[in-house]
Order: C-alpha cells, then sequence, then structure tokens
C-alpha cells in the first residue's frame, strides 16, 4: 500500500499486488441450549401489557422489564440472530437465561410503576439500579394549610398533606397539574399565608415585622379587584400578586381575594375529586372552555383545551399497582386447568404491589373454593406474613373460622374479603388475569418438555438401535478420597424424567483403604443392584422351584436332623433355620443366630455338594436376610471365602462384637 500526503490529510491507493486484509472475526452465536425451547414458549406468551422476569438455572430473577406487548419484547430476546452483535455483558445474560415469568397489568403505566417496585425487590444483576434509590413521585396537598397549595412531593410523610399518587415520571405529574390549574387556579408559591383575626375589613397600618396590609397591596391593582379579607404573608419577596395572578393561572390569596372557605371550594376540593379519580366532574369545563376559545377564535388555547380533553381519556384507565393507602393485603386467586390447580398471590405493602408468587398445586383440582380452604392454611402456617387484608376469588365456606385463626397468628384482626367492587375489585381481577395465564403458561411449559424428552428419547432409541423407547435409565457413578470413602451413586429417569426418589449410594465394600479401581467398584455396584432389583428374590425362588428346588422353616420332624449340627431345644431355635429341599431331601440350610446380646449371626450354611456352584448358598442367605428389616447381622468365615460373601453385600469390620470375638479365639 502506497500514500502521498495531500493538503487534507494522507490519501491511500491499491497496488494490486498488496495482500488482502484480514476480515474481522465473526461473534460466535449464543451458546445457551436452552434458547430454543423457549422460543417456543414465548411463542404463546401475551400479547399486551405487562412485566417479565428473566431466570437462571437456580430461579435468581437476572433482569426485569416492562413491556407494551410482552410477546414481541420476549421475542427480541431469543430470536436466531440474536447474539451476534451483543456485547460481553448481554452476551453474559443471554447465555444465563433459563426461564421466565409475566405478570401482565391492565396498562402501560401500571406496568412501569410494577417494574419499579420489582428492581428495588429483586435488585436484579442485569438491570441498571439507580444509586439513590429515588422514591415514586406524588401528587401532594397542604391542608393543614388555611390557603392550602398543591405541589409535587417524592415522600409521603406524616404531616396532615394528602397524598395521591405515585405518577411514573415528575413530568407526567407536573402536566396533569398544569392541566387542573387552567380550570382550578391554586397557588403553587410557597409562602405562609394566615388569616388577620377577624375577616372584617382593616385600616390597620402596621402589622408586624415582614407582613403587608392589603390596604397597601389594593393601591397597586385595578379598581375592580376587591379585597375581602386582611391575611398576613411570611416570605413574601413582592408587594403586588406574581404573574401568575395576571394571567388567571391563580387567585392570589397572598392579598385576600380570597376567604379559606372560598379557596378550598374554588380551587382545592375540585383537584381532590380529580386525584380521586372523577373525571367526569371536569370534563365539561373543558369542553366548555375549547367551544368559548374556539368561538373566541382562540385556536391555540381551543387546541390546548382539547389536548386535555384527549389527556383525560388516558387517565380513565387509572393504575393500581401503588397507591397512598398505605395498607397491606395479600390478592389470592385460583385457576384450575386440566385438574391442577394454579394459585398466585400478589403481595401489597404499604400500598404498594411489590410482587407475586405463584404456586403449581400437586393432585386433582376440581373447585377453586375446596382449593382455597385446603391451600391457605398451608401457606400461612409455614411462617409467611399475614397482612390485614386477604383478598379472594372465592367464596369459604368457613370465613370465620379462618379470620380467626389469621387474627390469632397475627396478633389482631385480619379480614378475608371477596370484594365485588373498587379499587380491590379492581386488583382481584388482575390477579384472576395473571393466574389464568400462569396456568396456561404452565401447560405450554409442559407440552414443550414433553415434546423435547419424547424427542431426546427417540433420538436415544435411534442411536441404540432399541425396539422401543427407553422407559427407565439408570445412571452410575464412582467417587472416593484419595481410595478411601469410596461409594457408588446411582441416579434414575423415568420416561426421560429424573426421578429424585429413586436415587441410591452403594458403599463399596470389595476394595481395600488406599485402593482405586473405579472397574472393581462399578462391578460390585452393578452386581449389588441386579441383586437386589424389587422382587428379584421372589422371582430368583420362582426360578429355583421350577428347578425343584423349595425353600421352607424347619420344623419340629427336622429337629433330630439339625441337632447334629446345632443345640435345637426348643421351637425358636428351630425357626432361625432355613432350609432348602429337592424332591423331600434336603440340599441346603442356613441359619439366622440371635445371641443374647442381641447380635444377630449367620451360621452353618451348608450346600449338598451335587448343588454347589449354581449360587444356591448365596440364594438362601439373601432369602433369609430379605425378611431382616433393621440392625446388622454378621457372619464368621473364612479368608478365601471372603469375596463370595462380598458378592451379596457383606463386607469385612473392623470392631468385632464380644459375644463374636470370643467364639474366634
Amino acid at each position: 500500500m502506497r500514500g502521498r500526503f495531500t493538503p487534507y490529510g494522507r490519501q491511500f491507493g491499491y497496488d494490486g499486488d498488496m495482500a488482502r486484509a484480514p476480515k474481522p472475526k465473526k461473534k460466535q452465536p449464543i451458546g445457551n441450549p436452552r434458547i430454543a425451547t423457549l422460543r417456543k414458549r414465548v411463542a404463546s406468551a401475551p400479547t399486551g401489557p405487562g412485566v417479565y422476569r428473566w431466570l437462571n438455572e437456580e430461579r435468581t430473577v437476572l433482569y426485569v422489564g416492562k413491556a407494551k406487548n410482552l410477546r414481541n419484547r420476549l421475542r427480541s430476546y431469543v430470536s436466531p440472530a440474536r447474539g451476534a452483535a451483543e456485547g460481553p455483558w448481554k452476551r453474559s445474560f443471554l447465555e444465563q437465561i433459563a426461564d421466565f415469568e409475566v405478570t401482565v397489568t391492565n396498562t402501560e403505566v401500571e406496568a412501569l410503576i410494577f417494574e419499579t417496585n420489582q428492581i428495588k425487590e429483586f435488585r436484579p444483576k442485569y438491570n441498571v439500579l439507580m444509586k439513590d434509590d429515588k422514591n415514586y413521585i406524588y401528587a401532594r396537598i397542604t391542608m393543614q394549610d388555611p390557603f392550602p397549595r398543591v405541589e409535587a412531593a417524592r415522600k409521603i410523610e406524616d404531616d396532615g398533606s394528602q397524598y395521591f399518587g405515585p405518577m411514573a415520571t415528575g413530568g407526567e405529574l407536573w402536566a396533569m397539574l398544569t392541566m387542573l390549574r387552567s380550570i382550578f387556579p391554586f397557588r403553587t408559591c410557597r409562602m405562609e399565608i394566615e388569616p388577620a383575626v377577624s375577616y372584617e375589613r382593616s385600616a390597620l397600618s402596621n402589622r408586624e415585622e415582614g407582613a403587608q396590609s392589603s390596604k397597601l397591596k389594593a393601591q397597586s391593582l385595578p379598581e375592580t379587584t376587591k379585597i375581602p379579607i386582611d391575611v398576613v404573608c411570611r416570605h413574601k419577596d413582592r408587594p403586588t400578586p406574581c404573574l401568575d395572578f395576571h394571567i388567571q393561572k391563580c387567585v392570589a390569596p397572598c392579598i385576600g381575594t380570597v376567604t379559606p372557605e372560598e379557596y378550598r371550594a374554588r380551587c382545592i376540593d375540585g383537584v381532590i375529586r380529580f386525584l380521586k379519580g372523577d373525571y367526569d366532574s371536569v370534563r365539561p369545563l373543558f369542553a366548555e372552555r375549547m367551544k368559548k376559545a374556539a368561538m373566541d377564535k382562540k385556536f391555540e388555547l381551543a387546541a390546548q383545551f382539547r389536548d386535555y380533553l384527549n389527556a383525560l381519556e388516558r387517565l380513565q384507565g387509572k393504575q393500581i399497582i401503588t397507591d397512598t393507602s398505605g395498607e397491606d393485603s395479600d390478592i389470592i386467586a385460583v385457576a384450575v386447568l386440566s385438574g391442577r390447580a394454579d394459585v398466585v398471590i400478589m403481595q401489597r405493602r404499604n400500598g404498594r404491589l411489590i410482587g407475586d408468587l405463584n404456586f403449581s398445586l400437586a393432585g386433582q383440582a376440581e373447585d377453586t373454593s375446596d382449593v382455597l380452604e385446603q391451600f391457605l392454611p398451608q401457606f400461612y402456617e409455614e411462617g409467611s406474613e399475614v397482612p390485614e387484608e386477604i383478598l379472594i376469588s372465592a367464596e369459604l365456606l368457613d370465613r370465620a373460622v379462618f379470620e380467626e385463626w389469621l387474627s390469632k397468628k397475627k396478633g389482631r384482626k385480619v379480614r378475608i374479603i371477596l370484594p365485588e367492587r373498587g379499587r380491590k375489585s379492581h386488583l382481584l381481577q388482575l390477579a384472576e388475569k395473571n393466574v389464568q395465564e400462569k396456568a396456561r403458561q404452565r401447560e405450554v411449559k409442559w407440552e414443550a418438555e414433553k415434546r423435547n424428552t419424547e424427542n431426546a428419547l427417540k433420538d436415544l432409541q435411534d442411536v441404540l438401535q432399541l425396539p422401543s423407547l427407553p422407559a427407565r435409565i439408570e445412571g452410575y457413578d464412582i467417587s472416593h478420597l484419595g481410595g478411601t470413602e469410596t461409594v457408588g451413586s446411582m441416579t434414575v429417569m423415568i420416561n426421560g424424567k429424573a426421578r429424585n426418589d429413586q436415587y441410591r449410594s452403594f458403599t463399596i465394600r470389595s476394595l481395600k483403604s488406599g485402593e482405586v479401581d473405579d472397574y472393581a467398584a462399578l462391578k460390585e455396584v452393578l452386581r449389588r443392584r441386579l441383586r437386589h432389583l424389587e422382587g428379584s428374590v421372589r422371582r430368583e425362588e420362582e426360578q429355583w422351584k421350577e428347578q425343584g428346588v423349595v425353600l421352607r422353616r424347619a420344623k419340629k420332624i427336622d429337629k433330630e436332623v439339625l441337632a447334629a449340627v446345632a443345640s435345637v431345644d426348643d421351637a425358636a431355635a428351630l425357626k432361625e433355620f432355613l432350609l432348602a429341599e429337592r424332591d423331600g431331601a434336603p440340599v441346603g440350610r442356613v441359619r439366622l443366630h440371635r445371641h443374647p446380646a442381641g447380635i444377630l449371626e449367620l451360621q452353618l450354611l451348608w450346600v449338598a455338594p451335587e448343588e454347589r456352584g449354581g449360587k444356591l448358598g448365596q440364594f438362601l442367605l439373601r432369602s433369609l436376610l430379605a425378611s431382616f428389616k433393621e440392625g446388622k447381622a454378621y457372619l464368621i468365615c473364612h479368608a478365601e471365602l471372603a469375596e463370595y460373601y462380598q458378592e451379596i453385600g457383606f463386607q469385612p469390620i473392623r470392631s468385632v462384637p464380644p459375644v463374636l470375638a470370643e467364639r474366634i479365639a
């Protein structure tokens, strides 16, 4: 490559024989095998607004987000092209996701507020977290003042004010207050305004320092302005009312134009009604102002009131995720789908919806009331926090009994409510919408997992050339500590699903301490496993019976024969023997003797010479031990026969019981 300098910098030309520059290395796709399964599940996610949570294998929340359309947003994470252009932080997140949860909301505003609640609750690793952890913004009306002001507040305090909200952003709140101020000219200044001792007009010329007389203030006002009362204003910076009064955005209580009663009726009561949700009270006022402005050809002002009317329509769907009530409650909804019950508990603390718990219950369910009656005691008995109110989606037959029991646990009155109207009813409807979605997602997840399992089993059948799908799969492993404490483990899969209840461990007995031989250990584990299959002794007994060998307990008629090898003076001693016969002739015996100290010992094992080599002796031992459920059984044998007995589970011992030590000596 050759270059030359020009007035504009260095220019380069291509020589033709120059080697091509290496292309930038392409990023590899996301190496998460669960992405394909998640993509199938996302395809059935809801399409409405809500909050989603990405989880890892340990069910830890990695990321919380909101969406106008949950399906589209979730799909963007698992699309096939995702990951090629992602940075290392996002790639790390995508490689860890294993599952997701969604909570459906009624509006995008509810989704935004609930997302904030969840982020503060879980503080997920991959979310951007605010270091100052700011609170929501509320509208505050200082009702403790004679002339209340309307302002924004970040924190609810016990100061006598009324709080409304929260709003998602400060801009949303100020836009609402600006709209309200166009018809309710309340004050926003921070002056302390108090009426004088009497509302009668006064000619007082001397007031306390820092206050202005209403007579003095009236000199700068138009003659048509009436000053009904004297007021005392602290922190005032001018003798005349501010610009807000002249543009008709404030009634100027600072100069005594209205009494406190008139101010509240004209400016505050309407604001309170609106903030409580009574939008119909202001809609006619905006419509009238819009028509008047249009008739006066003030089209910009008419357009402004038109925009206010449109904003009212958007506000009509009031959010219920968070309010200023400060109430604690659990909202419980039940859904029964395909005979399985799902329960969602939406937890509301200090008036804020902080999260939802989802339970898929075992067993068959038919009636939601029956599910609630069985679920409530189990949930709150486990130490879960009992709120003051529990909202339920079905009537309880013994509601009074449940209330009494929960009240005793909490130490104060607890109410169980089936709401029919108002905010609580809307909260319950939201919980019911979510439990229906959770139940549907459970069905979709189960179907997806079932398809994946069936495909995996089919592939395994093809690879191993099996005549049918493998119904039971067992896996074995050996572990030890440098040749000591060697153990084997068995895991079981039934129809492709792990069965933890069938996990088994084996203490290896055939290896000496310090000896490392995984193959020998596996041989012992598999031999013991196959010999101890469920019902194997019974099946083996049937096999011996087919060969003419029958097992039975010793009887009185056997006393003379057995007396030659042992003392059998009583019936109890006879019952300790297990005999094997072929065509009525004895071919084997063994005794399980209980010593006075309670020690059990296997004695007098004998097999007829013509039967030896067929493992009849091992079969006699295992048949006798099959009826023995607890404790240990000991056996004394020659060293050269140790392996013979280890095959059926015996192992050498270091500490010999005294009663056996005497016999060995």
